[in-house]
């Protein structure tokens, strides 16, 4: 269990005033090891402590995995194309960006929307799309005009800190 916040003070009262064995250890907030058969207790004594929340040990494991990776080519038919960003509201509805200075950064993506197809996630950072940069708003009108006229073009991206690119494809 890593704690995202607290005290191996509460903590460690905690579990003595319950006769549960620990261990603790780790740099990056405060970690501890206590016996499979304590384990519920544990969460259970930790959930009563105010301030401290717990990360399981699978949910680490994944938040340290290699972020899944982008399609190297996504096509698409310029009609179905065309017929998506015509309803630029439904492409605002289904996602959620905002712009972080180096690009936008998307927050969330509904299933099966356009952006969603094209293989990207909430918290996907939109660096570049074929030449241009997506660091405001104003460079989001000038990416709608380029994927409008041009058939194909390099999508790059960051995700979890790690730069990808995929390329849009779009047939006639």
């Amino acid at each position: 269990m890593l704690f995202k916040d607290g005290t191996d003070v509460l903590v460690g009262d905690a579990f003595a005033k319950h006769g549960i064995k620990w261990v603790s250890f780790g740099s990056l907030g405060f970690t501890i090891a206590v016996p499979a058969y304590d384990a519920e207790r544990a969460r259970k004594i930790l959930a009563s402590i105010p301030n401290v929340g717990v990360i399981e040990a699978e949910e680490l494991a994944a938040m340290s995995a290699p972020p899944p990776p982008l399609a190297p080519r996504f096509t698409i038919s310029r009609v179905e194309l065309d017929a998506e960003l015509a309803d630029l509201g439904g492409i605002i509805r289904a996602t959620k960006v905002q712009w972080s200075g180096s690009g936008i950064q998307i927050t969330q993506v509904d299933a099966g929307s356009l952006l969603a197809r094209i293989g990207l996630l909430a918290g996907d950072v939109v660096l570049r799309v074929g030449s241009l940069t997506t660091n405001t708003e104003a460079d989001s009108s000038r990416v709608l005009e380029l994927v409008r006229t041009h058939d194909r073009m390099q999508i790059m991206i960051s995700r979890k800190g790690v730069e990808m690119s995929s390329e849009l494809v779009v047939t006639r």
